[in-house]
């Protein structure tokens, strides 16, 4: 029975302001899923069904991902493919079946007691390098234990952490290694807006994962307020190196300019989703190793500000320092590379493919390097 004065005077009573949101909700997901339907029919099939973010050329195949419900993406288990990359060396991903817990990875199975997961995105997969040349593999060789690679193309810190919870921690490892690689942040602040998504839209996981979304949404992530007077953007330049063609790409600065909101968020996101992988590692007993890994762009950053003009007023080092830095005051072990590499290319070798902004193969044996030794000196590989 109403018995306050509106009700009483008969006037009628304002909507309480949840289910102004509500509505608001329900109209916001009908766009979305015209806008996705939309997509859909003019020839956008493909990209719904490649995954969360976009994917290179040799992924470019019918059902290569499937969509996983809190994840957003995994392998399926059947994958099977084969390349060369631009090296002219072969390359093959593969899908194994990780047991317990039954994820598809792209490793060579599990072989007796686990001593290392790692996790993290294309830089552990092993982007178009051959499975015994990533750095989980060599990491492994040198070792003589187990290291399992459940490293996700394109995967963002969360996505890193729900990995480990979901299929890592059930092997008991004794080290967990996350390698975050510069565009995380916008990785991250994306698989949040995915997930918001996800609980608006229910068993509807597709829609986020589209190419023209996904580019959309960093394309916005990269534009900043007309009144900060920053160079442009711009797109990539090439430059020779050592008798090799190198492309190198502006958008890597602007993935680490915190200034942006987006890039703000996402890393605020990854910070806590690496405190909260260093816990759930611990309760499974096991230690939590970050490996921040920079842009190539970072590492010949001397260079690239002599054919991009937006480099030159940015900061080589931010996102490294920052993830160091943050690691350290949260009691994390963090690898920060960005000085091991510019030693190392100082010295004449390259860890980067000169078009491909990923590690070629000398650039994972020099991580494998580098974290076989921080394992050593913490006296961690001593552990069987």
């Amino acid at each position: 029975m109403q018995t306050d004065d509106t009700a009483q005077s008969g006037k009628p009573q304002r909507a309480p302001l949840y289910a102004k949101i509500a509505l608001l909700l329900f109209a916001l997901s009908t766009v979305a899923l015209l806008a996705a339907g939309w997509l859909w029919y003019h020839g956008g099939e493909d990209a719904f069904r490649r995954g969360y973010t976009p994917l290179t050329a040799e992924w470019q195949i019918k059902g290569a991902w499937i969509a996983h419900p809190i994840i957003g993406k995994m392998l399926r288990c059947d994958v099977s493919v084969s390349d060369t990359n631009e090296l002219g060396r072969p390359f093959g991903y593969k899908a194994v079946k990780i047991e317990p817990g039954g994820g598809c990875f792209r490793d060579d199975g599990v072989n007796g007691e686990v001593f290392a997961v790692a996790v993290g995105d294309s830089f552990t997969f092993g982007h178009k390098v051959a499975l015994e040349k990533a750095w989980t593999e060599l990491l492994e060789n040198s070792l003589k234990m187990d290291v399992v690679n459940m490293g996700l193309s394109g995967g963002s810190p969360s996505q890193a952490l729900r990995i480990f919870e979901t299929y890592g921690a059930p092997l008991n490892p004794k080290v967990v290694i996350f390698t975050t690689f510069v565009n995380d942040w916008l990785d991250e602040a994306c698989f949040q807006a995915w997930w918001a998504q996800r609980q608006v839209l229910g068993g509807q996981v597709d829609f986020p994962q589209s190419d023209a979304i996904y580019n959309a949404v960093r394309q916005n992530a990269y534009r900043l307020p007309d009144d900060w007077q920053q160079p442009p953007l711009g797109g990539s330049a090439d430059c020779d190196i050592d008798g090799e063609s190198y492309r190198f790409d502006g958008a890597a600065y602007a993935e680490q300019d915190t200034r942006s909101p987006t890039i703000d968020e996402g890393r605020r996101q990854s910070e806590k989703a690496i405190v909260e992988l260093r816990n759930r590692a611990n309760r499974t007993g096991a230690r939590l190793i970050v490996v921040a890994i920079p842009a190539k762009e970072y590492v010949y950053h001397d260079r690239v500000i002599k054919v991009i003009p937006y480099a030159v007023d940015m900061p080589a080092d931010t996102f490294c320092t920052m993830t160091a830095d943050w690691c350290r005051k949260n009691g994390i072990e963090c690898i920060d590379m960005l000085p091991i590499l510019q030693k190392r290319v100082a010295a004449g070798e390259k860890p980067y493919f000169p078009r491909d902004g990923h590690f070629r193969e000398e650039g994972n044996a020099m991580l494998a390097e580098e974290v076989g030794r921080v394992l050593a000196a913490d006296k961690l590989t001593s552990q069987k």
